[in-house]
């Protein structure tokens, strides 16, 4: 290769090297974070693909129209399976226009072990697919996080046929206690011990469920001291009269508000409480 040749081609090299230069910084990559649905998303804690610890708070800022009731659901899935489930709040008025902040105090122990998701999911009471969002954030949980939990006990509602033998007090619901693993979703976890029905040594003990057999949850909220829960279609089976919607009611809500933080419960079937519960 001739020399001017050479010098030619490295002229070229060069000018290639500048202009790109010059066009990085003009027209910088977008490295910034947007959901599946390209909403931008600024996260302060944790970044992706970084370690957490056990306990962490999640914080960033989103869109309001992420928001319902001032919230959006949070889970943790590790190995495809989801080992923790709970809610992002806002200190903000969650329906000015813009974005606002976000937190989450997270805890996870068991089943937060090696590499997992911390997925961020739209809240979208409207259930309509169109609406759905999500942003899945790549962490990996330190090894001290996979520690065995200790059992906490919970109350569940049901009737009793020794306590009322007739059957005709509607409304009264009798505990009994149930141990679980410790949880941040303790609510769920006491609706879902419910909607197993009686062990046998309750059975034994007359107590006996009003619940459709199938009963499970879609969601559950709290805000603002209301607990709203969202069932699947199961629970319009029930039938047999006022009393025995009256009971199935009872068993729910007696359930909820053994919490402090609950006062009431709103019920829905698949996103609409229109007919839920209805004699």
């Amino acid at each position: 290769m001739s020399q001017k040749l050479l010098v030619i081609l490295l002229l070229f090299i060069l000018t290639l090297g500048v202009g790109y230069y010059f066009l990085r910084e003009k027209f910088p990559e977008d490295t910034s974070l947007k959901t599946e649905k390209g909403i931008p998303l600024e996260l302060t804690y944790p970044q992706p693909n970084t370690e957490v610890g056990c306990e962490f708070e999640l914080s960033g800022k989103i869109s309001n129209q992420w928001f319902f009731e001032g919230s959006f659901p949070v889970s943790i899935v590790v190995d495809g399976k989801t080992v923790l489930e709970t809610q992002a709040l806002t200190e903000e008025e969650w329906t000015k226009e813009g974005d606002i902040s976000f937190y989450s105090k997270i805890k996870c122990d068991s089943g937060c072990v090696g590499s997992g998701n911390i997925v961020l999911k739209k809240d979208n009471p409207s259930d309509l697919p169109e609406n759905d969002d999500s942003f899945s954030i790549p962490v990996t949980f330190s090894k001290t996080c996979a520690v065995i939990t200790e059992d906490i006990s919970v109350k569940v509602y049901f009737g009793n046929s020794k306590s009322d033998p007739s059957a005709l007090n509607c409304e009264d619901t009798y505990s009994v206690t149930r141990s679980i693993p410790e949880t941040l979703g303790v609510g769920r976890a006491s609706l879902e011990q419910l909607f197993l029905g009686p062990i046998a040594d309750e059975k034994t003990a007359g107590y006996f469920t009003s619940l459709p057999e199938g009963v499970s949850i879609n969601s559950l909220k709290i805000s603002e001291g209301v607990a709203y829960v969202d069932l699947n279609e199961k629970l319009n089976e029930v039938a047999g009269g006022s009393c025995l919607v009256s009971r199935v009611r009872s068993q729910i809500e007696n359930t909820l508000k053994q919490f402090d933080t609950v006062k009431s419960v709103v019920i829905s079937v698949n996103g609409s409480t229109e007919g839920v519960l209805q004699p």
